[in-house]
């Protein structure tokens, strides 16, 4: 089953943000059913390996660095969920808010 919303997040070789990203991402927006996360891989073919969640796919471009919106499209090709919400990789969410989305 599609989430109703795809949360797109492209990186280009930065776990250093990334990764708090996707923790507060996922640990503090309720309910959990509601989205699914596409990381698109803008960087180095290996750059996203670390990523393991069911929640989380990761789109590779080939390391090809597509830029913002062509990192866009490519999750957008693949994209099944009504809405999107596009997001940058130094996102971070708030404990107080979980409602956000």
């Amino acid at each position: 089953m599609t989430a109703p919303v795809d949360i797109i997040i492209p990186s280009l070789n930065n776990r250093a943000l990334l990764e708090p990203c996707l923790a507060t991402l996922l640990q503090r927006t309720s309910p959990a059913g509601l989205f699914a996360v596409r990381v698109v891989n803008n960087g180095d073919l290996d750059s996203c390996d670390w990523i393991d969640h069911p929640m989380v796919q990761i789109i590779q471009t080939g390391g090809v660095n597509l830029g913002w919106e062509g990192a866009l499209q490519a999750a957008l090709n693949v994209s099944q969920a009504p809405f999107v919400c596009f997001l940058n990789d130094d996102t971070h969410f708030a404990h107080s808010q979980p409602d956000w989305l």
